[in-house]
């Protein structure tokens, strides 16, 4: 506890000021209505567990994925085990879907393309939505198969051409069980990423330049297949192992616009007018791609995932699943003293084996009272680089503001000015989350203000809730 302390007193310092301005009458999009979800596994021996049912409520989440990343091109889902092993896993199928059923969330199944068939692959749909009428609507093929990482034992493994051929197939029998259900394919931004074939090549039919990246040619051939997806899954990772640095992650969600519109030209050039119909999913999101260090449980990646989450919404993306629920604690990866946070271990998870809340799940209980589905995105900005912004307007007429201070050692003290909505001060309410409450492993502060100045502590996120005023209109006097 003196270790904790000593951080927190270490970081006092003068106070900044910022302007932030919140404009109701520019709209950028409506929050989907399952925007945010995360990641479910086949190795999570608790997740029927109350505990987890507790803080998937707690949490907004509304969409699961299964079975679990890079395990997905490995797992048949009959015998519950992985290619070649003899041992069950702890989570099957059938307790997932029934906990998610419980839970009312959507649910999204990559299967097996790496060491299985596309009847294996429609067999699950029939299993699912035939025999169990469980009506999961999202399915994709593959995990990151682009990728050298992945188990893919076909004679040409990681070759978008063989994978837009099988692809086509999984798509047709697995649509001929269900055909209400929208299937997905995993793409990579950039039209030279990943061009694992020397030899194959397609034009950009837009600028008539050749590319040999994964994405250009997969989905050029399944536009000649007649067979495109009806989604793209993106991962967004920021930075491999051992390349974490605190200031950099809580810059890097900003180019989530870039990269989006990025993906989108490529999903119009390459898959032509029905390319625009083509949804993008964000299905897995964290900061660093493998080995977990202790940034993954630290402060500093709740506020990414408030960041990130606040950016994705400035997109197009339909959906952002963090990764993930639960996974476990590893001691021997990045625990540099140059990174913040007290704990000497990472971990993918939101929760721990032991059901200890990290503070990534905090910042997504948090994300849940700024942005509910059908909310109003509308335009925030602020005068300050370290003070992100983001505002939404709801149905009842209140606006809900986001901000996050990304700023180690510097409270700001943040004036809100409207533009198209007047606000009422009789009762402002504040939810915060920030050093004090990870050093006290304590639930998100919750207050109230008379004055629309938030004091936003160093590295915190916000969420400051407006209900609308009355406009007083000057009375004319007629003489």
């Amino acid at each position: 506890m003196i270790q904790r302390v000593f951080a927190l007193c270490c970081l006092i310092a003068a106070t900044a000021t910022a302007q932030i301005v919140v404009d109701a009458q520019r709209v950028v999009r409506t929050v989907p209505a399952g925007f945010f979800g995360i990641n479910a596994a086949i190795w999570d021996d608790q997740f029927v567990s109350p505990a987890t049912k507790e803080v998937l409520t707690k949490m907004p989440v509304r969409m699961l994925r299964f079975p679990g990343g890079s395990a997905s091109d490995e797992y048949h889902f009959l015998a519950n085990r992985s290619e070649g092993s003899t041992f069950p896993w702890p989570l099957d199928f059938n307790k997932f879907a029934q906990t998610a059923t419980d839970l009312g969330v959507d649910v999204m199944i990559t299967v097996n393309y790496g060491t299985s068939t596309p009847e294996e692959g429609a067999s699950w749909v029939e299993y699912a939505n035939v025999n169990y009428h469980r009506g999961f609507r999202y399915w994709e093929i593959g995990n990151e198969v682009y990728g050298s990482w992945e188990t893919d034992k076909h004679t040409r493994p990681h070759d978008p051409k063989t994978y837009a051929e099988a692809a086509a197939t999984y798509m047709t029998l697995m649509k001929r069980f269900d055909p209400s259900i929208r299937i997905g394919i995993p793409v990579v931004p950039g039209e030279d990423a990943f061009a694992n074939y020397d030899e194959e090549v397609v034009t950009n039919p837009r600028t008539g330049i050749d590319h040999k990246g994964w994405t250009p040619i997969v989905l050029s051939r399944l536009r000649e297949l007649g067979a495109l997806p009806d989604f793209v899954s993106y991962h967004r990772y920021e930075y491999d192992y051992n390349d974490e640095d605190d200031a950099r992650l809580l810059t890097s969600a900003g180019t989530w616009k870039s990269d989006i519109a990025a993906l989108r030209q490529m999903l119009n050039d390459y898959a032509g007018d029905a390319g625009r119909a083509i949804e993008i999913l964000c299905t897995e999101n964290n900061s660093v791609s493998s080995r977990p260090g202790k940034q993954t449980v630290s402060l500093v990646n709740a506020l990414y995932l408030a960041d990130s989450l606040g950016q994705a919404l400035q997109t197009e993306v339909g959906r952002v699943l963090w990764w993930d629920l639960r996974n476990a604690k590893e001691f021997s990866n990045n625990n540099s003293p140059l990174l913040y946070g007290w704990r000497t271990y990472g971990d993918y998870g939101v929760i721990s084996p032991a059901d200890e809340r990290y503070p990534t799940s905090y910042a997504a209980e948090l994300f849940a009272s700024f942005a509910q589905p059908g909310d109003v995105v509308i335009e925030a900005t602020s005068s300050s680089t370290s003070l992100s912004a983001y505002a939404v307007k709801r149905s009842d007429g209140s606006i809900a503001i986001l901000l996050i201070n990304k700023s180690r050692d510097q409270a700001t003290d943040a004036t809100i000015q409207f533009k198209g909505f007047t606000p009422s001060l009789r009762t402002v309410s504040l939810l915060s989350y920030g050093i004090a409450n990870d050093i006290a492993s304590s639930d998100i502060t919750r207050s109230t203000l008379h004055a629309l100045v938030v004091h936003a502590e160093p590295y915190s996120a916000n969420v400051l809730i407006v209900s609308p005023g009355t406009s007083r209109r000057r009375a004319v006097v007629h003489r």
